[in-house]
Formats: structure tokens, C-alpha cells, sequence
């Protein structure tokens, strides 16, 4: 942890500031604690990420920290080439400019990969994560000047309200209890000149997941020790990863196939994804296969969200299968 971090946060119980204690006095803070001045609640610094989940009893909420933080500690790696443009496919329209001495949230980081990609370009990015997951985002961006991480749910963020420029979750707010109320909690956090991105997973064109595939995941899988889960996405990967290469990946590179994709079935996802390695394949399918709480949503129930908190906002169906939203407050 790098102690200006500590100008952005504050107590989640009672909003009052925080001060370190116990700790040696370096450019990184790998351990000690800190105080409330107001209720005196005391947070850990734990491997040089401060701690604000040990308060949590919700089942679900353990669950979800339990099985993602499983999943992102075996799918450590971030150097991979594709994560740039992923991520600002994800993010689109926003681009580097936008970014340009920014002070941004990352909600739900992961391990880390968005925030390294994104730190060239902003001021200051914090990533938070529920879960263990945040280990791995440390020890991959503890190099960067201008990234810091901490553990936290992103419904009591211990961070001060309008306090950054740009928001960003991907992939995450459908994993939370309740998405609206998730959105609520980071529009919160952001200035009133400030605009959020999300992609969230969406029902259209997703009835075989919700019908089929999520009763699954919500009766059994999600139940299982995550290292059960990790073997059966393997056998699963196994199966789809050369599908993938041969039939969805050739409509991609040549154009004379490329009207082939008109049959194939669920055609713009899986060409989508037919260029990433196997293990990125083996990931994708273990977190659909882990996660305790998963919602699909319509185009109406997404507006209907993001009207609560902005009249401005820019709605796009993203390769047919999720949303892709930007909010500006």
C-alpha cells in the first residue's frame, strides 16, 4: 500500500478518517493497520493491501470471494497481448485520451489486468476486488507508481463519495446481489463531471445459458470445491478450443468465409473469442462455472438501471450476447 492511497479512503462504518498503526515506515506498505478515528474500527494491511472484508457474513458474498479469488490466482498471467484491445473494446467509446489525467476506480480488478493497462494513461487507478484476488493484482502492478489495490465489497466501498473521474466494472455487476443497487453504489463514487462504463452479461440471444446451462451452474457447480470446478472447465476447454480454431476462427481471418458465420451458431461471441490461447478459453469457461450469482439482463431492465442514476447514457449490444454502457452523470 503507498500512503496517499489514504486520502481517498475512509471508514465504511462510519465515514470517518483513517490513519495508519502499526506499520514500518516505507515507500510500501506491506503490513500493519488502519485506525478509525471516529469508531476506532481497525483494518488490516495484509501483503500491502488494506483489508475491508472481514466484517461480511452473507454466504453468497463468501462464496463469490472464495471461488473467483480460486479462479483469478490460477489464471494469474497478464502479459498477454489480446488484453489491450479486449479491454478497450470493452470500455468503447472511451479510449487513451479520455483517460488522460484521470482518477479512476477499477470494480472488480481481478488480477490486475485492466490496471495495468490502463495505467499509462491516468493519474491515479485503484482496483478493488472481494476477493483473494487482490494478492495477485498486487504483486503484479506493486511496480506501477500510480496503482493501488485494496479488498473490499463494491456495495461498502471504503472509499470517498465523487471522488473519481471515471468508474469502469467489467464483467462484474451481474455477479453482484443486485446489480441496481451495485450501479447505485458506484455512481456514488464518481464526480458529478464523471462518467462509468460497464459490460454486463445480457439475456438476448443468451436463453440456451439461461434456460440451459445457468440452472447448472446455480444447482451444482458453484457448489463444488473450485478445484473440481477448474477440472471440469479443462475437459470442457478441451472440447471447445478446437471447434473454435477450426470452425469460428477461419470466418474471422479469411473473407470468403466470413458469410459462413450467418449459420454458425452463436456466431459473433465465439469468433469473437476464437483467437485467445486455451487458457484464456479454460478461464472464461471456469468463471461461468464458479460463480454463485449470475444475472442475465434485458436491454430494458439494463435502461431501466441506468435511468435511476443519469438521463445520459450510451447502450450497445455487444457481440450479441452483453452490454456495453456508458454513463455520464
Amino acid at each position: 500500500m503507498k500512503k496517499r492511497l489514504l486520502s481517498y479512503l475512509y471508514c465504511p462504518h462510519c465515514n470517518g478518517e483513517l490513519h495508519l498503526s502499526k506499520h514500518m515506515d516505507e515507500p510500501e506498505i506491506l503490513a500493519g493497520s488502519l485506525l478509525c478515528g471516529t469508531c476506532q474500527q481497525q483494518y488490516e494491511i495484509t501483503n500491502g493491501v488494506p483489508i475491508f472484508t472481514r466484517f461480511y457474513k452473507d454466504h453468497k458474498i463468501k462464496l463469490t470471494a472464495q471461488n473467483f479469488g480460486y479462479s483469478w490466482q490460477k489464471f494469474s498471467k497478464i502479459n498477454k497481448g489480446f488484453y489491450k484491445k479486449q479491454f478497450f473494446d470493452w470500455i468503447k467509446p472511451v479510449n487513451e485520451n479520455f483517460l488522460k489525467g484521470k482518477v479512476v476506480l477499477d470494480a472488480g480488478c481481478g488480477k490486475g489486468r485492466h490496471l495495468m493497462t490502463i495505467s499509462p494513461y491516468v493519474k491515479e487507478v485503484i482496483g478493488v476486488d472481494i476477493s483473494d484476488s487482490v494478492f495477485v493484482a498486487y504483486n503484479n502492478t506493486k511496480h506501477l507508481p500510480n496503482v493501488h489495490i485494496i479488498q473490499a465489497d463494491l456495495n461498502y466501498l471504503p472509499l470517498k463519495d465523487e471522488i473519481f473521474d471515471y468508474v469502469y466494472s467489467i464483467g462484474v455487476v451481474h455477479h453482484t446481489e443486485s446489480p441496481k443497487t451495485t450501479i447505485y453504489n458506484l455512481h456514488k463514487k464518481t464526480k458529478k463531471s464523471g462518467s462509468i462504463s460497464l459490460w454486463i452479461y445480457g439475456k438476448e440471444n443468451n436463453e440456451w445459458i439461461v434456460y440451459c446451462i445457468d440452472p447448472v451452474r446455480k444447482f451444482l457447480t458453484h457448489y463444488m470445491p473450485p478445484e473440481i470446478i477448474h477440472i471440469i472447465s479443462f475437459l470442457l476447454t478441451l472440447l471447445l478450443f478446437p471447434i473454435l480454431k477450426i470452425i469460428y476462427l477461419p470466418t474471422v481471418k479469411f473473407k470468403i468465409l466470413q458469410p459462413l458465420g450467418k449459420v454458425l451458431f452463436y456466431h459473433a461471441y465465439l469468433s469473437y473469442i476464437s483467437e485467445f490461447d486455451f487458457t484464456e478459453i479454460n478461464s472464461i469457461i471456469c468463471d461461468h462455472l464458479v460463480a454463485p450469482v449470475s444475472h442475465y439482463l434485458s436491454k430494458k431492465e439494463v435502461e431501466d438501471m441506468v435511468s435511476i442514476n443519469s438521463s445520459k447514457s450510451n447502450l450497445e449490444w455487444h457481440n450479441k450476447n452483453s452490454w456495453r454502457i456508458l454513463i455520464a452523470k
